[in-house]
């Protein structure tokens, strides 16, 4: 694309951010970060693993 992006894209992405992480994807963060076996206080590098849902979660 080379053109701008367009308003109804970034509407189309804050929806996405708004209610489908929240609805499809935040149950999954806690049992990912258990999984792994993240602990308060650990360092984790995320490298292209989707939108950042595991980071924005707390208790993660």
């Amino acid at each position: 694309m080379t053109a701008p992006i367009s308003q109804t894209l970034i509407d189309a992405a804050n929806a996405y951010e708004a209610l489908f992480v929240p609805a499809l994807f935040r149950q999954w963060a806690p049992v990912v970060a258990n999984a792994a076996k993240i602990r308060s206080g650990d360092r984790v590098l995320d490298i292209a693993c989707g939108a950042g849902v595991l980071v924005g979660v707390e208790g993660c």
